[in-house]
């Protein structure tokens, strides 16, 4: 108070100004909620990119247009579907893609494009992330790690962006893992009943998709049937009735999801009840069904592909940092009380990898749904480094795991987007030459010189030509031939894809056509065989340099 001022002229006194404390900070599990929220929106966001950026960048694969593009345009072309037990797989892929195809106006074959067909696996592999999220509630943080391994994994990408069976298998598999996980920690029977639905829907859709759902289907019985051995028994007996307490609450369950299950293979082997003898072949698909030895490869090829170092094109290309989480999480999952789902997904994933192993036929892509374990494993073991004690080892284990990361990101990214089609990526699988793509533009042009040799037929002669006829889709009389044909001589234009037990220098097109080289696969060529005169002409035709 100044001087010769009254107590009312001071103002109010320090005791009754308010007083201003400083917001507190939000409790730690707050920021655990938005720490983990940022990453999985980070996840999802980098996946969505590498699954969906520039899908029509890659030439068409030879699998892509032979067991899933021609059979997608049969189907729509003729409105119906006839399942073959002997090859192309299961129906789900195609009957996933017809909605989009009509929505796009792309109902022939001639009207397909890499597109339309690359956003259904692309869809799938994102929605598999998703479907990795939502084990949240049982792998708790793990969840999101596993999210994270699987959106960076090479390749998982990769083989999210081409339009294979295997996309739409691993999310099938992980929302059987999810419907699984749910039913086993619910509480109430309404709600059991429920999952146990989902999960047999899920199951039949891996039926419903690909015959090798009887392997993962297996191996997972395999890894059941081990844990259930190895658990501990009770030495108190227990009356009669109470053993089968078990067995009766998951009696009910049980028959749902086999109804489920069963009501979803019937419906896509059926072709929605328009073919009720799919069914049968479906059964049959198992015994009679083909493969070609051209697949065959040793039984370290999985793991040379994901774990063994590759130095290629001056970079190296391994996932083998991902087992190191999913090794120490598989351990420590049998020192803990609360850990039998990830024993579960550890086991399967070795018998599945095993049984994989052990088949001389191998592609790529049939290690896909075993990743998808490997990196579930793989979340619950970052985490449990992540939180180990004492701190240094939660530092050095941080360090790792965003190193392990960044490294398959930038894989992922020269897989999928830099050389989509290059023998220097190691995922790659025959890929198709890019300059394939040039070859029906320079064709349409060539005959462009000949109206006669435009309206007559174009000759693929060999047995391996796919793609071949879907960049040949703009000429209106294609034919093929396993041999020379007959009046091949007669003919303007004559591809054919040399085998060297079949096609013996010198050729019966070497006096009467021009032959010029071009490139189908890395490591298989086609030959052109251009008529004289249509040669002559087209020559005529080119403006001088």
């Amino acid at each position: 108070m100044l001087p010769g001022s009254t107590a009312a002229e001071a103002g109010p006194s320090m005791s009754s100004m308010p007083t201003y404390k400083p917001a507190s900070a939000p409790p730690p599990h707050v920021w655990r909620v938005i720490v983990t929220a940022l990453v999985v929106v980070a996840t999802l966001t980098a996946g969505l990119w590498l699954r969906t950026a520039h899908l029509d960048q890659a030439p068409l694969h030879a699998d892509e247009a032979a067991t899933g593009a021609r059979v997608l345009a049969d189907r729509l072309e003729q409105g119906r579907y006839v399942f073959d037990p002997r090859h192309y797989h299961g129906p789900l892929l195609t009957a996933a893609t017809v909605p989009l195809a009509t929505l796009r106006g792309e109902t022939h074959w001639n009207d397909l494009t890499k597109t339309t067909l690359r956003a259904v696996p692309a869809a799938a592999g994102v929605l598999t992330l998703l479907l990795l999220v939502a084990t949240a509630p049982t792998l708790r943080g793990g969840a999101v790690l596993a999210a994270l391994f699987a959106a960076t994994s090479p390749l998982l990408v990769v083989y999210s962006r081409v339009y294979l069976h295997e996309p739409l298998q691993g999310a099938a598999a992980v929302l059987l893992i999810v419907a699984a996980l749910r039913y086993a920690a619910h509480t109430t029977a309404r709600g059991a009943r429920r999952w146990a639905l989902v999960a047999g829907t899920a199951a039949g859709l891996m039926f419903s998709n690909k015959e090798t759902a009887m392997i993962t289907a297996a191996a997972w019985t395999a890894a059941g049937a081990a844990l259930l051995l190895a658990a501990p028994r009770q030495t108190t007996p227990h009356p009669r009735p109470d053993r089968w307490t078990a067995a009766r609450r998951h009696r009910t369950p049980a028959i749902l999801a086999a109804a489920a299950g069963a009501a979803t293979i019937i419906v896509f082997y059926s072709d929605f009840g328009r073919h009720p003898a799919g069914v049968v072949d479906f059964l049959r698909t198992y015994f009679v069904y083909e493969t070609s030895p051209a697949h065959h490869k040793p039984a370290g090829y999985y793991a040379w592909l994901m774990l063994w170092p590759k130095l290629r094109g001056g970079f190296w290309w391994t996932e083998a940092a991902v087992l190191v989480p999913a090794l120490y999480g598989l351990a420590a999952s049998f020192r803990d009380p609360q850990g039998a789902a990830v024993r579960f997904l550890g086991l399967a994933a070795l018998a599945e990898a095993a049984a994989y192993s052990l088949i001389a036929y191998k592609t790529p892509w049939l290690g896909l749904v075993v990743w998808l374990q490997v990196c579930l494993v793989a979340g619950y073991g970052g985490v449990r480094l992540l939180t180990a004690r004492p701190v240094w080892v939660r530092g050095l284990a941080g360090a790792f795991l965003i190193t392990a990361v960044t490294w398959q990101a930038q894989q992922a990214i020269r897989a999928a987007h830099r050389f989509p089609a290059d023998d220097r990526n190691p995922y790659v699988y025959v890929p198709t030459a890019p300059g394939i793509e040039k070859l029906a533009p320079w064709l349409h042009t060539l005959t462009a010189a000949s109206p006669a040799a435009r309206a007559a037929p174009l000759a693929v002669v060999g047995e391996q030509y796919w793609p071949l006829p879907w960049y040949l889709r703009g000429f209106d009389q294609v034919g093929h031939w396993p041999q020379w044909p007959a009046a091949a001589a007669e003919l303007p234009l004559v591809l054919v894809v040399p085998t060297p037990d079949t096609f013996n220098a010198p050729g019966p097109l070497d006096a009467t056509h021009t032959a010029l080289p071009r490139s189908l696969r890395t490591d298989t060529p086609v030959l052109v065989y251009i008529r004289h005169d249509l040669w002559d002409a087209y020559l005529a035709a080119e403006p001088s340099p």
